[in-house]
């Protein structure tokens, strides 16, 4: 099972950083120190060794999304909590996220969907949760009274783009989470202070 794992690995790391298409076997075989015939013993092939990849990735993802807590003191802190899961979740897996970010964009298409379908899940659960927020949120008034999901849309796009962002580590400026929080609960709350 390590050598299995150590297989599992480095492709991850290698379909991230150079892509699925420009990954080989063999090179999964070096990243590994393996031998490449030990990759067909375990796996069928690099399609399937992207899937298992694909497929621990984003369940790591879904369960943190499925753990968000449903009952916290306001519904900003539901805001609050997906925000640190996208920044965290970065920290936490940085080669996997990076295989989503860098390789599922090119793999949409793709006839089996491998990516689709699990970009098509996260977007579900994130939304859903969103959008239970903001419209409690509205219903008690502690939220302004929004359009629920175009807004739940921005924020997708908001948290996805942060994610790509920490990726690629292209923002280096302390205060991004901070200044996203505070962007959030000024415009869900028309409050201008920071909490």
């Amino acid at each position: 099972m390590e050598k299995r794992h150590a297989i599992i690995e480095s492709a991850t790391r290698l379909f991230g950083s150079i892509g699925f298409d420009a990954t080989t076997t063999l090179e999964i075989a070096v990243e590994a120190d393996v031998t490449e015939p030990l990759i067909y013993y375990h796996f069928k092939g690099k399609h399937e060794l992207f899937k298992i990849s694909l497929d621990l990735a984003f369940n790591e993802y879904f369960s943190r999304l499925v753990e968000l807590p449903k009952h916290t003191p306001t519904e900003f802190q539901k805001i609050v909590n997906i925000i640190d899961l996208h920044f965290q979740i970065v920290d936490d897996l940085p080669e996997q996220m990076r295989m989503i970010v860098t390789t599922c964009p090119a793999k949409l298409n793709d006839s089996e969907g491998m990516c689709l379908k699990r970009i098509k899940k996260a977007r579900k659960l994130v939304m859903d949760y969103i959008s239970g927020c903001l419209k409690a949120g509205i219903s008690s008034g502690e939220f302004l009274n929004i359009p629920v999901s175009p807004t739940a849309n921005t924020l997708v796009a908001l948290f996805n783009g942060l994610l790509r962002q920490r990726v690629y580590q292209l923002n280096h400026t302390q205060g991004v989470k901070a200044a996203t929080i505070d962007f959030c609960r000024r415009s869900l709350t028309g409050c201008c202070t920071i909490q």
